[in-house]
């Protein structure tokens, strides 16, 4: 019995053995498993971290190449085709900083940019895309980018190296300034007293601020880089509610219906009441109440800088200093020579009317003269018939040619202002008295007084009658026997005229580098100036030239001076008609004036100059009658902002979009009978005036009441200008788009899902 027991317990004592050994090996098994799990998830994570990495290092090689691309359109704008691809993508010194302490190779890293569409204009529709340019046309050009980021990931738990790639389209889009019912380069006020409507985009780069005492009303989309205030500008945006009630003020909304900037109840005088940029839900509240069709920079609007244009900034009037950079004014002034300490970039200098003009009349300073001007006529050598931009050298320079300037195109005017009776002169100022500000029957007998300015004005006129049967005739002018060449508007002519007027030697070292037209009298324009300034009259301009010749129509007349226009200009001469605001005349061709200042004359000026030097009173409403008026054309002028220095006696208000087309006469008919000025074109103020720089004074001695009486605005946005007929040289936004990024294959033939290596042979690489 003894050995049987102890068999048993050796039995028991062997199974014990063999099942921990059992046991211990499943353990190693189990926990062999788990570890090899474990590590499988690290290298797969690992991996994944590195495969983000290496993602994120191909997005931002993407984002150098779209920094390269603008600057290279900045410095060139007239980049095409393939320049793109031989030039390739700079990629700065600052990126190796970018990817220090990663993973990344740069070394095994690149990014290309395919070749440059020829373009073509589109229309971008409102379908609620958050895009800046929805409702408007725009010249657009693409190219694809292509990027590949490698990361080394070698000798680490993320195995051998990962690479990323990444598709991208990069879009350019011109929108022409034009394509803007009203355009702001600064803040933009509407503040009207009657009703008004605008139909067509509104845009200002700044704030934009609206008031009004009756209807305004917005009919189309409405945008702001800055903010939107209910109100408008004095010593800063204030709601002004002294007779003007922002109830009246709407915005079209995405269903078309008109939305209302007043939430509904609440007394009307407190700014609480109203949705603008300073209520907390501002944002979320105007996309839900207007639909996308009202924004400002809370919504991601940017600013629309015109091309080749640097940012304007307003000065701070409350300081000593001259912070204005008024960057766009170089638009309006000549060609400065190489060398000169104020000439501004290749790129800027494309974009001057002196540049694009086909016909530049010269104002030249001439002791020899009785009035001590004279008129010289040029044109530039061209690469071919009718190109908006001429030869240049080597370095951006036009070559001039003067030509023959012809009898009756520019001059001193007739006594009915019809047509011109002393070539290549101005009409001096003369008046009956030495003292303007006389009150008795004396008249002006000669140029005329601005009364806004209290400036006496040499007038120099253009006829655009004669001008439309020069270039019509087709014929070269060569009637003067100078032996100078020809000009032969079958060639020569591209639609714009530059009138340069004489300028100071230098921008006197203002930052912005402006060179200011030197017209002025140097005694501050005031009423003891005895030396008149000189200004540009357009005359003679119902019908403006149509060509057979050329595919370009319509006419740009430009100049670095203030521009006055007498009577119907581009129009039927019926300032009444139904839909005379929008809709286009038989004979209306498309036209843009652009100027320091643009003053509008009614047809009755010929006979109101006479009496341009009074002060408009309500006892005497004889004066300076203005009859009804008809304008077609698009508008790009200065404009002199509210100062709110000037708060106390002559209160400079600026005086808003409604006043940027000045005006000097009475159109106040009779009681509430106002004459008619119909506006039917776009209004666009790209810089601060700085050779007529009178403020729009809203009280005082000098307040606008003295200069004229508002007319019945019928204004509209021109039909041909909505349908993407532009004036010739009319200049445009530029905005860069990137659309489609996504992830690619490094390989793949799939039509519908092309790899990286296909793609890049596709581009031309």
């Amino acid at each position: 019995m003894k050995n049987k027991s102890q068999s048993s317990k050796q039995d028991k004592k062997g199974f014990i053995v063999v099942f921990v050994l059992f046991l211990t090996v499943a353990i190693g098994l189990a926990v062999g498993s788990l570890l090899n799990s474990a590590t499988t998830e690290l290298r797969i994570n690992t991996r994944n971290i590195y495969l983000h990495e290496a993602r994120n290092a191909a997005e931002a090689l993407q984002e150098y190449a779209t920094a390269d691309i603008i600057k290279r359109f900045k410095d060139n704008p007239s980049l095409t085709g393939n320049d793109l691809i031989n030039a390739g993508i700079d990629i700065p010194a600052s990126a190796t900083n970018l990817f220090s302490g990663t993973k990344v190779d740069l070394s095994n890293s690149e990014v290309l940019v395919g070749q440059l569409s020829a373009g073509s204009f589109e229309f971008i529709p409102n379908d609620g895309r958050n895009d800046p340019l929805a409702g408007k046309y725009a010249f657009s050009r693409s190219a694809v980018i292509l990027s590949k980021a490698q990361v080394d990931a070698s000798g680490s738990a993320g195995g051998g190296s990962i690479t990323s790639h990444l598709y991208q389209e990069f879009e350019l889009r011109d929108a022409p300034l034009f394509t803007h019912a009203i355009f702001y380069n600064m803040d933009l006020m509407v503040a009207p007293g009657p009703d008004m409507h605008v139909y067509g985009p509104v845009h200002s780069n700044r704030h934009l601020g609206a008031t009004s005492a009756n209807k305004l009303h917005f009919h189309d989309k409405v945008t702001a880089g800055g903010n939107f205030y209910v109100g408008h500008k004095m010593t800063d945006w204030e709601f002004h509610s002294g007779g003007y009630d922002a109830d009246n003020v709407k915005f079209i909304d995405d269903a078309a219906n008109m939305e209302t900037v007043y939430k509904g109840s609440g007394d009307k005088s407190n700014i609480d009441n109203y949705w603008d940029s300073r209520q907390g839900d501002w944002e979320e509240e105007a996309s839900q109440r207007w639909g996308g069709m009202l924004k400002d920079s809370a919504h991601g609007v940017p600013v629309l800088n015109p091309i080749s244009i640097d940012d304007y900034e307003p000065d701070d009037p409350t300081t000593g200093a001259d912070e204005l950079l008024n960057h766009a004014y170089a638009m309006v002034e000549p060609l400065l020579p190489v060398g000169h300490s104020d000439r501004k970039t290749n790129t800027t200098r494309l974009e001057k009317f002196a540049m694009k003009a086909g016909l530049l009349l010269k104002v030249v300073e001439d002791v020899s003269k009785p009035s001590g001007y004279r008129v010289d006529a040029y044109k530039y050598n061209r690469p071919s018939a009718h190109s908006l931009l001429p030869t240049l050298d080597a370095f951006y320079d036009p070559t001039p040619v003067q030509v023959d300037l012809p009898a009756g195109l520019i001059g001193d005017a007739n006594a009915d202002m019809d047509s011109i009776e002393h070539d290549g002169e101005p009409e001096s100022y003369e008046y009956g008295y030495t003292d303007p500000g006389y009150s008795g029957s004396e008249d002006v007998e000669g140029g005329w007084y601005d009364r806004r300015q209290r400036q006496k004005l040499d007038i120099l006129s253009l006829d655009i009658g004669k001008l439309k049967n020069l270039i019509d005739d087709g014929h070269s002018w060569d009637d003067a026997g100078t032996g100078l060449p020809d000009f032969d508007p079958s060639y020569d002519w591209n639609g714009v005229v530059y009138v340069e007027f004489p300028t100071f030697t230098d921008s006197g070292g203002e930052a912005d580098n402006i060179v200011l037209a030197d017209v002025q009298p140097s005694a501050e324009n005031n009423n003891e100036s005895t030396t008149p300034g000189i200004a540009l009259a357009l005359i003679d301009g119902g019908t403006l030239p149509q060509t057979t010749f050329n595919s370009q129509q319509g006419l740009t007349i430009a100049t670095n001076a203030a521009l006055y226009v007498v009577g119907h200009y581009n129009s039927d001469n019926d300032a009444t008609a139904a839909g005379s605001a929008n809709e286009t005349d038989a004979l209306e061709v498309p036209a843009a004036i652009v100027a320091d200042t643009v003053t509008l004359l009614s047809g009755n000026w010929s006979s109101n100059r006479a009496k341009s030097d009074e002060n408009l009173v309500n006892s005497n409403p004889g004066n300076r009658p203005a009859a009804d008026t008809e304008w077609a054309f698009g508008l790009i002028s200065g404009y002199s902002p509210a100062d709110p220095t000037t708060q106390g006696g002559d209160k400079n208000w600026g005086g808003g979009v409604q006043n940027l087309p000045r005006f000097l006469e009475r159109w106040r008919k009779s009681g509430s009978t106002k004459a008619i000025a119909t506006i039917r074109g776009s209004l666009v103020s790209l810089f601060e005036s700085e050779v007529q720089t009178k403020p729009y004074n809203l009280s005082g001695s000098h307040s606008f009441g003295k200069w004229f009486r508002a007319p019945a605005r019928n204004w509209g946005f021109s039909d041909l200008f909505r349908n993407n007929k532009m004036p010739p040289g009319t200049p445009s936004v530029r905005h860069p788009r990137l659309t489609n990024l996504r992830f690619i294959p490094a390989d793949s033939s799939d039509p519908d899902d092309l790899g990286y290596t296909q793609i890049k042979t596709q581009i031309g690489y």
